[in-house]
């Protein structure tokens, strides 16, 4: 429990959360909560790794789905049904969606990185895991998109595939496509649809890569050949060549979010009339700004830091709330399950009555310090105070 800008509402998912997932979906324990509006108008959650924890054959999935109609985030967020293998129910085990070998050397899971509904078709972007090194660490086989139209029947979309370096050939793709210079910065993703476009900000595997920047038209999309790529000042297709007889590989695109990034998520908000970029860091859980997905980007603030709560990651920013209040779901490793979280966009940046938002001024009810970058000290004061810690075996 932390008090602040910033404060943790309740469990989502696991024996603590209010529609216990536990009892209903099998979810005792998972992570991420990548996010997206179905075509229906219904909030869906996309989890990693998920177990059981019942000892029952098939407790560990590579990833599960669910989702609800509640998105009214003030009050809390309950779960109203999962992706199960007799289609969407409120009851049953929640089923692993894209498949995996869970064969660690050539496929040891699937993870899902990135979600989003174009046209009335959902798309979920994820990597292909072929082994876990050190904490923040792993190499990847590949990424990929698959799509569905009613979120029970999934396909891979082929003209999607980004194969890695080094990738195994025993996966679950057959045939995967040869690497391409690059593609190792195309490992983990997050959409944004804009100005009929869906950009892709895009990171190697592991937490110690910086973020470059695609767009494809929204016809085009996920079809990767139509992607291209920005390099700072213009957009570029990699092998155009230009005056270099060479051509221009993944090189060429510059960072626009240039740190470690890792778990990003990106989105519009009306309150302060900016888009957002959300992502973990060694330091913590940190916000930016900009007005433009290009950039430039603002200096990192501190959402929450290590000092506050040492094993928080993947934060994911929810859809369908654009206001003052910044809703989003993150993971603690010790609980291994998902949080809704609250931010106060005004505390987080410190605004004043004399600098206007979008729909109106409101003053900070707290001083926060949270700016963030090289040289932070998770020791040194983030804005929040621990209160307290709720014990779900307590209720």
């Amino acid at each position: 429990m932390i008090r602040g800008h910033t404060e943790a509402l309740h469990l989502i998912t696991g024996p603590g959360s209010p529609g216990r997932t536990d009892h209903a979906f099998g979810i005792a324990g998972t992570d991420l909560g990548v996010s997206m509006m179905d075509a229906d108008g219904r909030l869906m959650l996309i989890f990693g790794d998920t177990m059981a924890c019942d000892g029952s054959p098939g407790s560990w999935r590579s990833n599960t789905i669910v989702r609800t109609r509640d998105l009214d985030y003030s009050d809390g967020l309950e779960i109203e049904e999962a992706l199960t293998r007799d289609g969407w129910s409120e009851r049953g085990r929640a089923v692993e969606f894209i498949r995996s070998l869970k064969n660690p050397g050539r496929e040891h899971t699937v993870i899902p990185t990135a979600a989003i509904t174009v046209d009335g078709i959902h798309y979920v972007d994820y990597m292909s895991v072929r082994s876990w090194g050190a904490p923040g660490q792993w190499r990847t086989n590949y990424a990929g998109t698959v799509r569905s139209s009613d979120g029970v029947n999934w396909e891979l979309i082929s003209e999607s595939l980004r194969t890695n370096e080094r990738s195994s050939t025993l996966t679950r793709v057959r045939d995967l496509p040869r690497y391409k210079e690059g593609n190792e910065k195309l490992q983990m993703s997050a959409f944004l649809e804009h100005d009929g476009y869906v950009y892709r900000f895009s990171t190697p595997s592991g937490r110690d890569g910086s973020a470059i920047l695609g767009r494809v038209p929204v016809a085009d999309f996920p079809d990767e050949d139509a992607f291209t790529y920005f390099d700072g000042g213009d957009w570029f297709s990699p092998g155009d060549g230009g005056s270099d007889s060479a051509g221009r590989d993944l090189d060429a695109a510059v960072a626009v979010l240039d740190a470690l990034v890792s778990e990003l998520s990106v989105s519009w908000n009306e309150h302060l009339g900016k888009f957002l970029a959300l992502y973990t860091t060694g330091d913590g859980l940190v916000l930016r700004t900009a007005d433009e997905p290009t950039g430039p980007w603002t200096p990192e603030r501190m959402v929450v830091d290590t000092g506050t709560v040492g094993d928080l990651y993947g934060g994911f920013i929810l859809p369908g709330a654009s206001g003052r209040d910044l809703y989003f779901v993150a993971t603690t490793w010790s609980n291994y399950n998902v949080l809704l979280m609250r931010t106060d966009l005004d505390e987080l940046f410190e605004l004043t009555p004399t600098e206007p938002t979008v729909d109106g001024n409101r003053t900070s009810r707290t001083d926060p310090r949270p700016a963030a970058g090289p040289g932070y000290d998770p020791s040194d004061d983030d804005g929040l105070e621990v209160v307290g810690v709720v014990d779900y075996r307590d209720q």
